[in-house]
């Protein structure tokens, strides 16, 4: 660019200062000059590459080189300048701004992203954003990725926060703004379980947060969360919504998986998903103690230990790495029960695409024992349950899709 401006301003310089030299050029000398840069404007190639811009490129494009043709080359520019001002207006008067609606463990907040540069041109579309808001709602404004705002703006944001706002019922939070601006940024909204807002939930509604957050994780719109300011008031105290009892592989941390906050859900994990005594004794402090209202008993496609387990098993591989392991060893057994004995003639014959699907299978049928386990090992929780205080569900995560297929 460097390049460029400098024979711009060296230009401008000689029309001003010495013109009398440029009238000494020969004019084949400027018809030729003319003559090659109308050729690169119009050439093919750079007409494709405005097209693929998009219309709010090509259209000023098409508008300049029309021009010059039908006028001459500074009229001609002239009218293509004016007329990508005019597209860039209308841009920023369109578009000032983003608006995603989340779905919190609070309710639904508007998520606000203002742009980049935020001008006065921007204050109709803003304050009709923050006006349409309905009553009771909450809007977060978020200037993270804003590098100016102007004044007027940020006066209409003060006043539809402290007056306008209130009055319509609307609450307003603010994130990100720098301190030049004399916003306070304050988050009034929670993005995580707290005491008051797990007293209010119920199992189905639980059942519902936990879908909903899967279906942000494998359509790549997860929650922005404030972590930082989640970590400082979860350490006061704990209030998960739920308990999810998961397997070790990497591949299936819930927290991620459903798009949860700092302090949603007690995990457990343990290989396979194995019930034991530790491991229901830790739902029953999650449940009773805690105050959890779900149990979900989550496995995943592609165990790679239930794999082991049914090669074992049927095919009858010997074990000597993990003969001195008798944990490991257990838990093998316990998956083996899940494993029907007819099961595993099919299992020898199958391609290996057919062994998957019987694996996975194998992985349901174990979900669905341990949810029975469960109820039936512990007596509190079964109560629970009899009263519609608490649900225990399985769910089968695929690690291909990323999605959790439910099932209670």
């Amino acid at each position: 660019w460097f390049p460029v401006t400098f024979i711009q301003v060296g230009s401008t310089v000689g029309v001003l200062f010495v013109p009398n030299l440029l009238n000494m050029i020969p004019l084949s000398c400027l018809a030729s000059i003319l003559l090659m840069t109308g050729f690169k404007l119009a050439s093919p190639k750079l007409m494709m590459s405005m097209w693929n811009e998009g219309w709010g490129q090509f259209l000023p494009f098409i508008f300049t080189v029309v021009a010059i043709v039908a006028t001459d080359l500074l009229i001609g520019i002239s009218i293509g300048l004016f007329v990508s001002l005019l597209f860039i207006l209308a841009s920023n008067l369109s578009v000032p701004i983003r608006q995603i609606i989340e779905k919190h463990v609070g309710g639904e907040i508007r998520h606000v992203e203002l742009a980049n540069q935020v001008s006065f041109l921007n204050r109709a579309a803003l304050e009709r954003t923050l006006r349409e808001a309905p009553a009771g709602s909450h809007i977060l404004l978020d200037a993270r990725r804003t590098n100016y705002i102007d004044s007027d703006i940020l006066s209409l944001i003060r006043e539809f926060k402290d007056i306008t706002g209130p009055a319509l019922n609307v609450q307003v939070s603010l994130r990100g703004f720098q301190e030049k601006y004399k916003l306070s940024n304050e988050v009034q909204f929670v993005d995580y379980t707290t005491r008051e807002l797990q007293s209010q939930l119920n199992p189905s509604r639980v059942l519902q947060l936990l879908k909903e957050g899967n279906v942000r994780f494998h359509t790549g719109h997860r929650l922005d969360r404030d972590l930082s300011a989640a970590g400082q008031e979860t350490a006061k105290s704990e209030s998960p919504m739920a308990v999810v009892f998961s397997g070790i592989d990497p591949r299936t941390p819930a927290e991620m998986i459903f798009d949860l906050g700092l302090g949603d859900v007690y995990s457990i994990r343990s290989a396979g998903s194995v019930l034991s005594p530790g491991v229901v004794g830790s739902m029953e402090y999650g449940c009773v103690i805690g105050g959890a209202k779900l149990i979900l008993i989550l496995g995943h496609t592609g165990s790679g230990l239930v794999d082991f387990a049914i090669r074992q098993m049927c095919m009858e591989r010997r074990l000597e790495d993990i003969e001195a392991c008798p944990d490991l060893m257990q838990a093998l057994s316990e998956i083996q029960k899940s494993i029907p004995t007819d099961q595993c003639t099919l299992f020898r014959n199958a391609t290996e695409s057919e062994r998957t699907r019987i694996m996975d299978e194998i992985s349901r049928r174990a979900i669905r024992e341990s949810i029975q386990q469960v109820v039936s090992r512990s007596q509190e929780l079964r109560r629970r349950v009899n009263h519609g205080e608490l649900a225990v569900v399985g769910g089968m995560f695929d690690v291909t899709t990323r999605t959790v297929e439910f099932f209670e």
